[in-house]
């Protein structure tokens, strides 16, 4: 250990006398302009830095790089001595301040002031001259892009989600994810603060488009990096920071929308805000059953945001706080959100098993009856006392309560017969008089019922503490933990009839009632250490971490099975049979129930080195992380089921290492010209319950087997992104590409008995399974009055999936599927006083070939337009107009032309404080929602229900009250 720690000090005075080859006499001074009465970071200053005897020694403008800190910095300060800061801006008083500055060599290469606030002069308000001009849609600011939301043309009662679509360059995915130019957006904040942390949804669904002034996109420093003084090196997440306009970000503001439709249908949304220059108490609450989180984003896409399936009764509702004292030292956050669906699934699917000597195809249909109540409760405090100290806690509790009533009806069949209308085969087989045309083909049909019900409770508090010696400017000592305890239980009670055939022939039936829970206690802790060791130069920079982590997880688990098909239990309900537990034992099932403890004890070593070459504005030229973890598991666990009862251990150890760097060609074009290069090495052990001896057959069409033979799986991922632009032509194009190969992958080799249509799983390892994904994006004006805006996104994938496949116990066949998919979205806009015209335009191609199976090509494509208009007197007038069309599914019935027209018209009364509105949606009554998946086994094709057409009149009242000046 003692030359382990030997070698670490000499690497590092290795690499730092590397860099130090001229060490600097000068230093750096770095502060921070706050306004006096906001405490928000001041812009524009001019601020100089004299000698005693009032020569200057260096001038710069203080800027708003997002939220930071430090927003100004003096270079070259030519020594330790006493200096006078100056600092003066328009509409502010002047400010001479007594600085006395000191440094230590490399050691101390940057001084941090404290931060400086700046009295506003009174001045006398003139009468205000209105000045119409063209609105700029985006701008650069150092390396902030900022979005004018007064530019983009949006329908009356629009929220955010509807915004960040139109915004170019920007995507809206599944689960309210955001992506700019191809890269996540790791959080959403509401004027720079966190807004439901972790839950970007909540702000994109019922936050007001029209409280919002600008949206800034930028990398964020996090809050424990500024409190430690340190440099903004490296690659930052990105942040998408929403900024309210004036009268919004301080009083009352309230947002109510209700409305009333067709069928049944309803709407009422409530936002409620309060801003005051230390707190914001935000409460929301939506109750609708339009299933309103399938609204379309703008783009002819549909269900951007979480992409749900079936139809939703959602009632939802939160309150976030915010609290921060004047200086910002103590800063402390409280959201509680809750949320109740009810939710009504159909599914009809299709699906194809590849095999040799002939396919089999299985026709199925689901429903389920859901309700669902989710509560999240989330808390941080955070504590910075001065520079070099930050601490913060974070205890969170979550529930959620699930019950599930569904039933299932499928049957696979030798033959792929054609259907006149969709569930057609169904039909017919479960019917007294079934056709001959179906029996003939016949495998196997399945028709089940299941009751459940879940619920799962977690709670914990992680908590961070960041510490910089006062001897030191750079070094600093991190440590952190946390503590979370889960809770999960689940009963079901599974009723199933099963027939088998063969030619036409009824060869078995069988009829079973069975009952099952499915339970797990899990506790876990963990801890982490750092200590980082930094050097800063005229052009280069280095830090060091030395880094230790422990995380212990403890789980016991246990899944009791029942058969209780020839008992009177078999009538009773869930919640009835899990208080009969004593009851239940003599038709206990000991081949499907197993009980078991397993503890987990992981400890990771990890050097990390950070190395930035800068340019002659003190930026990064060169970013260089190298990352070298090891981690070392050892795993108990004691395992009982039927007559295994056993006992076992593992220990493994894994290098994970990863190289990631960025080169800034441009220093003058940072954020519009840059190349990323990420290379990732993961290896990892299978999951220790396959090592024991058992076969699972607690579904009547499924066997699941182990293997105590698989290897290790490992992986490499290789990635390459290249960003271009002319910023003061708002042009801009990003590519990017990764590779992934993967050794001993794990697959569940497939067995089919084509006599019973049961399939045997067993896990396996196979190699040959790699992924290529890439793509480009453009966003460019095409005019010189940038009334027009052009932008596309393509992606394109080829993967190599390689599977085992066998048939009636034969020897298992290494089946490959190469598959290839182009997707393509392409997006004209044009925007010229009070009106709004997007031409759109999208293509989603997959092609699939493979030794078993012909050559599939699938196709959806679907374009239209969308506009917005504000009309005289008040009225606004917008709406969708798309074709969506599929080609190439094998089912007919699912191969697709569908117009989709949704409209929109609003009234404005009350100077725009309160507006009615009349909303038509899917007026033609053609929306479906249908998915398409192929792997290396077989393709499936499913279909699942949509909310129907529907009117419905809303009225949106607003609610703006601003405090009393003093």
């Amino acid at each position: 250990m003692k030359r382990w720690i030997t070698f670490l000090f000499i690497f590092y005075a290795v690499l730092s006398a590397a860099v130090a080859q001229n060490k600097p006499t000068r230093f750096d001074v770095w502060g921070q302009v706050l306004d006096a009465n906001t405490h928000g970071i001041l812009s524009g200053v001019k601020v100089s830095l004299l000698s005693q005897d009032s020569v200057c020694i260096g001038t710069v403008t203080s800027f708003d790089n997002g939220i930071t800190n430090n927003n100004y910095q003096i270079g070259n300060v030519p020594g330790s001595g006493n200096y006078i800061l100056h600092l003066e801006k328009k509409g502010y008083t002047s400010i001479y301040k007594n600085v006395t500055l000191k440094y230590h060599k490399s050691r101390r290469p940057t001084v941090i002031l404290d931060a400086i606030p700046m009295h506003r002069e009174m001045v006398r308000k003139l009468k205000e001259v209105k000045v119409t001009a063209t609105l700029v849609k985006m701008v650069m600011k150092k390396d902030t892009v900022v979005f004018n939301a007064d530019a983009f043309q949006l329908a009356e009662g629009s929220m955010l989600d509807q915004l960040v679509a139109r915004l170019p360059g920007v995507e809206l995915r599944g689960n309210g994810q955001i992506y700019v130019n191809g890269r996540f957006v790791s959080s959403l904040l509401l004027n720079g603060e966190d807004f439901f942390k972790g839950d970007p949804s909540i702000a994109l669904q019922n936050l007001p488009a029209y409280t919002v002034n600008q949206i800034k996109v930028y990398e964020k420093q996090s809050d424990r990096d500024k409190a430690m003084g340190l440099e903004k090196r490296g690659e930052q997440p990105l942040v998408m920071d929403v900024n309210l306009k004036k009268q919004y970000s301080v009083g009352w503001m309230a947002n109510v929308d209700a409305g009333g439709g067709i069928e049944d249908r309803y709407s009422a949304k409530l936002f409620g805000l309060r801003f005051s220059p230390r707190t914001r108490l935000t409460v929301y609450g939506n109750l609708n059953n339009i299933t309103d989180l399938s609204s379309p984003d703008g783009n002819g896409n549909w269900n951007s945001n979480v992409n749900p399936v079936g139809t939703i009764d959602r009632h939802s509702g939160g309150i976030d706080l915010l609290l921060q004292d004047k200086e910002k030292k103590i800063k402390t956050t409280h959201s509680l959100s809750v949320v109740h669906n009810k939710e009504d699934i159909d599914m009809n699917q299709n699906s194809t098993t590849f095999f040799q000597s002939g396919n089999v195809y299985q026709r199925k249909e689901w429903n389920t009856q859901q309700e669902k109540w989710y509560v999240k409760f989330n808390n941080s405090f955070q504590y910075i006392p001065r520079y070099g100290f930050y601490f913060t806690v974070s205890p969170y509790v979550n529930y959620s309560k699930e019950e599930y009533d569904s039933w299932t009806r499928s049957a696979d069949m030798e033959a792929n017969i054609s259907e006149r209308y969709k569930g057609e085969a169904l039909d017919s087989l479960f019917s007294p008089t079934a056709s001959r045309e179906y029996t003939k083909n016949l495998i196997n049909k399945l028709r089940s019922w299941e009751d459940e019900k879940k619920s799962f409770l977690s709670g914990g508090a992680n908590f961070y503490l960041a510490f910089r010696p006062k001897k030191f400017n750079r070094d600093f000592l991190e440590v952190s933990g946390g503590y979370q305890y889960m809770d999960y239980d689940y009963a079901n009670k599974y009723r199933y009839e099963m027939s088998y055939w063969n030619k036409g022939n009824n060869t078995g039936n069988e009829r079973k009632t069975k009952y099952y829970m499915d339970n797990y206690r899990n506790s876990s802790f963990n801890y982490r250490a750092t200590y980082s060791l930094l050097s800063s130069f005229e052009r280069h920079y280095l830090n060091i971490p030395f880094e230790y982590s422990f995380i212990y997880n403890h789980r016991n688990s246990e899944r009791p099975f029942y058969d209780i098909t020839d008992s009177t239990l078999w009538a009773h309900e869930v919640d009835q049979l899990s208080s009969l537990r004593g009851s239940l034992t003599q038709y206990m099932d000991w081949t499907n129930s197993f009980f078991s403890k397993n503890e987990t004890y992981t400890h990771i070593p990890k050097l990390v080195v950070y190395y930035a070459w800068k340019d002659h504005k003190n930026e990064d030229k060169l970013w260089v992380q190298a990352e070298l973890p090891v981690n070392i598991v050892q795993e108990n666990l004691d395992y009982r089921r039927n007559v295994v009862d056993t006992a076992m251990n593992r220990r493994t150890a894994f290098f994970n290492p990863r190289l990631f760097m960025i080169y800034y060609p441009d220093e003058n074009n940072r954020q519009y010209n840059q190349l990323k290069f990420d290379y990732r090495y993961n290896s990892w052990a299978q999951n220790l319950t396959y090592k024991i001896n058992y076969m699972d057959t607690s579904n009547p069409l499924e066997v699941w087997m182990t293997n105590p033979n698989l290897p290790d799986s490992h992986s490499h991922f290789v990635g390459f992104d290249y960003n271009w632009g002319i910023p003061e032509k708002q042009l801009r194009v990003f590519f990017y590409s990764n590779y992934t190969y993967r050794m001993n992958s794990l697959c569940q080799s497939m067995t089919y008995d084509a006599a019973t249509g049961i399939r045997t799983y067993r896990p396996e390892t196979v190699n040959g399974n790699w992924y290529y994904y890439g793509g480009f994006n453009t966003v460019a004006p095409i005019d010189k009055k940038r009334w027009f805006y052009f932008s596309n996104f393509t992606d394109w994938t080829y993967s190599h999936n390689v599977d085992y496949l066998s048939l009636n116990n034969q020897s298992s066949i290494r089946n490959i599927v190469y598959k290839a998919t182009v997707k393509e979205s392409l997006r004209l806009d044009f925007r010229k006083d009070k009106l709004f015209l997007g031409l759109r335009g999208n293509f989603y191609w997959t092609n699939a070939k493979g030794k078993n199976i012909s050559t599939i090509n699938t196709f959806d494509y679907s374009y239209g337009l969308n506009g917005n208009w504000e009309l005289p007197a008040g009225f606004g007038l917008s709406g969708d107009l798309m074709m969506y069309s599929r080609r190439g599914l094998e089912t007919n019935q699912l191969n697709t032309d569908e117009f989709l027209c949704n409209l929109h018209l609003s009234k404005s009364v009350l100077k725009g404080k309160l507006v009615f509105m009349l909303d038509g949606f899917d007026i033609f009554n053609q929306l479906s929602n249908i998915r398409y998946n192929i792997n290396a086994q077989g393709q499936t094709e499913t279909y699942y229900n949509v909310v129907q057409r529907y009117a419905m009149l809303r009225v949106v009242y607003k609610f703006n009250r601003e405090p009393k000046k003093k």
